[in-house]
């Protein structure tokens, strides 16, 4: 903030001083006539300041970390082949943003993953990449977090993702974690199969059939075989209303066919947030699947 300096008024001068100083400018005439000078310069100088718009001082640039997004979860594209129910485990996928950075520029992040054994973050990722996929043990707590670096090796704000649980549920289980196990009309039959998720799949060829699967999910994806024979379905899920297709031009197995989402709650424990449920409903007498059904229930570290 510019400071301004008042100027004090000048002091009266008396009749005897005034007199003396008449009388010096009668002796020294020149150097009167030179503070004359001196004293007009200065207001002049001064009043040149007035006007003049100072100088912009020399200000460093600030310096700033870069910055990326909480890590996000999601489940592979559709039409990825998941692994068998023995594997005991669940393709995910995790990514992020760079969403500035920095002044002194990005080099890398780091990402880790909570070991729930171990109780400590173990990094599973170093690189300029945005996304991570993995195949993470199911009914096990999991979350992520993410750390920037600058190119002069200095480390960005620790950006944490929300905790889950990943679950598959067969089509032939009787009880599912955190959900109920999938429920389903007439005009269903199993088939037996060796490239099914756990050996085995459900078909429908009737119109109007249907199956149900309600849980504590925000994250839901339906793994199924797809041909060309294969019609058409409507889901529902998360207020929404979908079309699926179980079409392909060559006999596919064990793939994720849908993929759907909903914001996960914040610092709720597994089990104790909102339950949502997922239909689908044959659209005609075109055959229809069920394989599994992969879901992320929100939770916490306790």
């Amino acid at each position: 903030m510019a400071m301004h300096r008042r100027l004090r008024a000048p002091a009266r001068v008396g009749p005897a001083l005034g007199r003396t100083l008449e009388q010096s400018r009668q002796l020294v005439p020149g150097v009167m006539t030179r503070r004359a000078a001196v004293v007009s310069l200065a207001i002049l100088v001064l009043a040149g300041l007035g006007t003049r718009p100072l100088a912009p001082a020399s200000v460093a640039q600030a310096v700033t970390e870069p910055v990326v997004s909480a890590p996000r979860q999601a489940f592979p594209a559709v039409g990825t082949t998941v692994p068998e129910k023995s594997a005991g485990v669940a393709y995910e996928v995790t990514t992020w943003d760079l969403v500035d950075p920095g002044t002194a520029g990005f080099s890398h992040v780091i990402l880790e993953q909570f070991n729930t054994y171990a109780n400590s973050w173990g990094v599973v990722y170093y690189g300029t990449g945005t996304s991570y996929a993995a195949l993470l043990p199911t009914v096990q707590f999991t979350e992520f977090r993410l750390t920037p670096y600058d190119a002069g090796g200095q480390p960005g704000t620790t950006r944490y993702g929300k905790g889950f649980v990943p679950v598959v549920a067969d089509d032939s289980d009787t009880s599912a974690a955190y959900a109920t196990s999938i429920s389903h009309s007439s005009g269903w039959r199993r088939v037996l199969a060796s490239t099914a998720y756990g050996g085995s799949y459900l078909r429908s060829t009737t119109a109007g059939a249907s199956f149900t699967f309600c849980g504590y999910f925000s994250r839901i994806a339906l793994v199924a075989p797809r041909n060309a024979a294969g019609g058409a379905a409507t889901v529902g899920v998360f207020g929404a209303t979908h079309t699926l297709s179980f079409h392909a031009t060559q006999s596919r197995y064990r793939e994720v066919v849908g993929k759907w989402s909903t914001p996960a709650p914040a610092d709720e424990p597994a089990g104790s947030g909102p339950t949502y449920c997922l239909k689908v409903t044959a659209q005609s007498a075109a055959p229809i699947f069920i394989d599994a059904i992969e879901y992320n229930v929100p939770d916490v570290i306790e």
